[in-house]
């Protein structure tokens, strides 16, 4: 992807279009003390005050009209002038004045970030002790164990200060947020970014964290310092004010020992829980517990233009999914994966929200960000990229752990008649590059080499389809799920509401956890399965006859197959049918009722769910038997 700076040649100070010299000074002079020059000016002279822009670090910028005001790099901010001042035209990108013996801040692509994602109309960036401080305490994971990426805080006063997103834009209003300020019951969250050794380099990262948290007002750089940005440069001020309060008084209750509350959460888990050890992602883990098998959590799922529900249920579940695994130790870690196809416009081919590790909190922010905002792009072919998808989370996967694959897909894949779209030949040419996916991308060309090698490789899953029968080719994913022991599910209601309560009570009866009342809990699915399977394992690749037993290859979409049954499902069928986790889970309600600190790691959990929408209560009864 081409930084700003790369598009616009002008940002790193090349020549542009330059006015004439009087034209120029003339953008720079007026006796009005609130005209960008002077203000600028002005501002950092506070900003020196404050211990913000200590040397020649920091930077601002305002947007006024047509034209955007931006201070030099290298001039000691206390002593500046409306004459060092550079002014950029914002249609064409082009310098209207750039004093000579100046250079551009290094800050511009990053400002202009700001303008051009958030509708901004000043950007600030401070080198404030405080941020670099409170990102250092998130870092080593000492102000709250989940945000390592993230600083967090609430039920302070000032968090009354921050807007939702900065500039209470009219694209948070129509993604269904709350506009205006943040309250005092809310959580006030700002990511942290990696720093760069170039600010410029930064450019990549920041566009990606205001996509990631679009009501965020500001961008922490990792021992760095932090951006700010408002709807004008008041808003931008009293922002950045109210953040340096903040992030002060964060680094002095770390000092006398009032931490953030998660903190006390995590080691009321350590204590409660086994404690396990996660290598990184494709490698073997380590463990210093006494479960024998291992498990991940992988959603894979299609993020085309027809799955909405599907997309809004996983965001629904999530939260009880991962209060699941705090709770029961389940899995050790919990992933988000999306896929479209190679016709796809507008949107990336594939989505990785990066591996959740449940024990240390670790990416919980980014998973959470991932499930909000993935976005439904393309879908103009009927078949979709489920190759690509399914090699790539192979690619993920780690060995000797079990990953159980929950695959939410509504179009079938590039396979039979489906192979005459053009999209069929990108793909396989992507996937039969040398070493792509982990040197197994070839494997995935064919879909039974694909079913084979999640199932008897290394790296082993478990495939629970939940499809849209009416959709898919469903045949493809009866025999996907079959051979790597999973299950296929078919939607007769295609409600979120719906889609979540299957997805919460497939996890439960995988995990064993029995619940009350299920024999009369229909669900809006049926569960298939072949009538009869002997020798599907047999099978070798696409072109063996002996598929036509399981995969009609000339079937059109709507079609059901004669050697598939199909049976209403139930939590009790869910129960009954289901392949579970190999090593039994601790029992939970004798853990209550003797241990008061997994008593307190319960109720926190509860908290977390109510604060976060209380509706999704009813679909989980393991809370209530606790």
């Amino acid at each position: 992807m081409a930084s700003e700076s790369e598009r616009n040649p002008s940002l790193n100070g090349r020549p542009g279009e330059n006015a004439s010299a009087s034209d120029s000074d003339a953008l720079i002079t007026s006796t009005d003390p609130h005209h960008p020059a002077n203000h600028i000016c002005s501002l950092c002279v506070q900003f020196y005050g404050h211990g913000w822009v200590t040397g020649t670090g920091g930077g601002i910028s305002i947007k006024h009209g047509d034209r955007v005001y931006l201070a030099p790099s290298g001039v000691q901010k206390e002593l500046m002038k409306p004459q060092d001042i550079f002014v950029m035209d914002w249609a064409t990108k082009q310098y209207l004045r750039r004093p000579q013996v100046l250079k551009p801040s290094a800050c511009t692509p990053l400002f202009m970030s700001a303008y051009t994602n958030r509708g901004a109309g000043a950007c600030i960036h401070t080198h404030s002790q405080w941020a670099v401080l409170v990102t250092l305490i998130c870092e080593a994971g000492l102000q709250d164990p989940d945000s390592r990426n993230v600083f967090a805080m609430k039920e302070i006063e000032q968090i009354k200060g921050i807007s939702r997103g900065g500039t209470g834009s009219q694209e948070i209003a129509e993604g269904g947020r709350k506009l205006g300020n943040l309250g005092y019951f809310d959580t006030m969250k700002i990511p942290i970014i990696e720093n760069t050794a170039h600010e410029e380099d930064l450019e990549e990262s920041m566009s990606q964290a205001m996509k990631a948290w679009p009501e965020t007002c500001a961008i922490l750089v990792k021992r760095h310092g932090v951006y700010v940005w408002g709807k004008d440069v008041a808003q931008a001020k009293t922002q950045c004010e109210s953040l340096d309060y903040l992030f002060q008084l964060a680094v002095e209750m770390h000092k006398l020992g009032l931490k953030a509350k998660m903190s006390k959460l995590l080691k009321i888990a350590q204590r409660v829980l086994p404690t396990r050890k996660v290598a990184d992602e494709g490698s073997t883990e380590t463990t210093t517990d006494a479960i024998t098998q291992h498990y991940d959590l992988l959603f894979l799922v299609d993020a085309t233009a027809s799955m909405g529900s599907y997309l809004h249920a996983l965001n629904q579940a999530l939260p009880q999914i991962i209060a699941l695994s705090k709770l029961t130790n389940c899995f050790a870690r919990i992933g988000i994966l999306a896929y479209r196809d190679y016709d796809c416009t507008g949107g990336q081919l594939l989505e990785w929200s990066q591996w959740f590790t449940v024990g240390s909190m670790q990416h919980q922010p980014d998973l959470i960000a991932m499930a909000r905002n993935l976005q439904m792009v393309g879908g103009r072919s009927w078949p979709e990229a489920v190759k690509t998808g399914l090699a790539k989370a192979h690619r993920v996967m780690r060995s000797n752990a079990k990953t159980l694959v929950v695959l939410y897909a509504d179009a079938p894949p590039h396979f039979g008649d489906f192979k005459r779209f053009e999209t069929n030949a990108r793909e396989r040419e992507a996937l039969l590059k040398s070493g792509g996916y982990g040197g197994n991308g070839h494997m995935f060309t064919d879909w039974i080499q694909g079913a084979r090698l999640l199932h008897e490789g290394s790296r082993s899953a478990q495939v629970i389809s939940v499809i849209n029968g009416r959709s898919s080719k469903s045949g493809c994913f009866e025999y996907l799920s079959t051979v790597t022991e999973g299950a296929c599910i078919h939607l007769t209601d295609g409600s979120a509401r719906n889609i979540s309560q299957i997805t919460i009570d497939l996890l439960l009866a995988w995990m064993g956890v029995k619940k009350e009342g299920s024999v009369a809990s229909p669900l809006g699915a049926q569960l298939s399965c072949y009538r009869d399977a002997a020798g599907i394992r047999d099978i070798q690749s696409e072109q063996d006859p002996a598929l036509g037993r399981f995969i009609n290859l000339a079937d059109v979409c709507f079609g059901r197959s004669s050697t598939v049954e199909y049976a209403q499902l139930s939590t009790d069928l869910l129960e009954r049918r289901l392949n579970k986790r190999a090593t039994p889970l601790q029992d939970l309600s004798n853990t209550y009722l003797s241990n008061e600190h997994y008593r307190m790691l319960v109720a926190q959990e509860l908290r977390e769910i109510i604060e976060t929408d209380v509706t999704t209560m009813s679909l989980n009864p393991v809370f209530g038997s606790l």
